[in-house]
């Protein structure tokens, strides 16, 4: 059975977040910096003050630094998400992390239907890509590509002689230096034009290197993520994903309640709902959109055994719909059955 395509993206969370928010108001939450898991983000960058004329310096102030790293976690907002193949919807570790220990869901989207979904509903900057996994700070320019609306701006951070800082400061005057750092802020370009302008517009240049570079101690996750600028510093902002939903995968040990009611929440929705089966070093996913509970009629008699070993016949535990089931392989004869679970 072909149950989960390439390139998809899945986002795993509690069954309770997916039963009373997310598939209710069919919305997903942007958050902010501050909730992400990995702590060198949630609490600062590392920035750093530069100037040109030394009578400046004395209007410098030690806030500045509080300042540029709280603009940060008030004005952009966060959906993280996991881009890989199929294997994810085995993984135990993530399941772990962010199912809910099992007992949660993974939502899968359709990527190209929920990036053109969530850019239709937004007039405001919409950066996404996956994560780079490092030790080392990149600090090189970048070359970055906006998207507003439906209409493309070209950036360069590259320090090409003066007519590059001329047409970049055509759209935006505020970035005219040969500066290509991004944990370098201009303090005379900070104060003459006010810290809301210029880190507004120094973290949308530098997008790819602030939000989407993250320690390798985070590189099993796989991590995708689209960030969206808020004018208004809000706490979050929720923004609908329409058909881009197509898949709701539960957790192992999800229980019967909470299948009951995400069952009952996508019913007439079109949208596929598989159960996660994992015993004996092996999982198995089942299609329960249709089924009733206790449904027992698919059984996967996918199996391993040692054919080192010399055997006439074989018992061995297999995964169905609701839990393990035993079958009986006889080698000779070529006939699998059930056995009858005693009272």
């Amino acid at each position: 059975m072909k149950m989960i395509e390439d390139n998809n993206l899945y986002h795993f969370t509690s069954a309770d977040t997916a039963v009373n928010f997310i598939l209710k108001n069919e919305t997903l939450k942007f958050s902010s910096f501050k909730y992400v898991n990995d702590p060198k983000e949630s609490k600062s960058w590392p920035f750093k003050f530069y100037g040109h004329y030394i009578e400046n310096k004395d209007k410098f102030k030690p806030n500045f630094f509080h300042e540029s790293n709280n603009f940060i976690k008030d004005h952009w907002l966060v959906l993280c998400m996991t881009r890989a193949t199929k294997e994810i919807a085995y993984d135990m570790k993530m399941w772990d992390s962010y199912g809910q220990k099992h007992k949660g869901i993974c939502l899968v989207f359709d990527h190209k239907k929920l990036s053109k979904v969530l850019n239709s509903q937004t007039n405001n900057f919409l950066f996404e890509k996956e994560i780079h996994y490092t030790n080392i700070n990149n600090t090189e320019s970048i070359f970055n590509l906006y998207s507003v609306n439906g209409y493309f701006y070209i950036f360069t951070g590259i320090n090409f002689p003066f007519i590059i800082n001329y047409l970049k400061s055509m759209y935006n005057p505020f970035l005219l230096s040969n500066i290509s750092n991004p944990f370098m802020l201009q303090l005379e370009h900070y104060l003459h034009i006010g810290k809301e302008s210029y880190l507004k517009w120094h973290s949308i240049h530098f997008n790819k290197n602030l939000f989407f570079n993250k320690s390798l101690s985070w590189k099993d996750e796989k991590e995708y993520r689209y960030i969206l600028y808020s004018n208004n510093s809000a706490e979050n902002q929720f923004l609908t994903y329409k058909d881009s939903l197509i898949e709701v995968i539960l957790g192992n040990d999800i229980s019967i309640a909470d299948r009951k009611k995400i069952k009952e929440v996508l019913k007439n929705k079109n949208i596929k709902i598989s159960q996660l089966i994992y015993n004996n070093w092996h999982g198995s996913l089942f299609d329960i959109t249709n089924s009733e509970e206790n449904d027992n009629s698919v059984i996967d008699i996918s199996t391993s055994f040692r054919v080192d070993v010399p055997q006439r016949f074989l018992f061995t535990s297999t995964n169905t719909k609701n839990g393990v089931e035993f079958l009986f392989f006889d080698w000779e004869t070529g006939d699998v059955s059930v056995l009858p679970l005693e009272e």
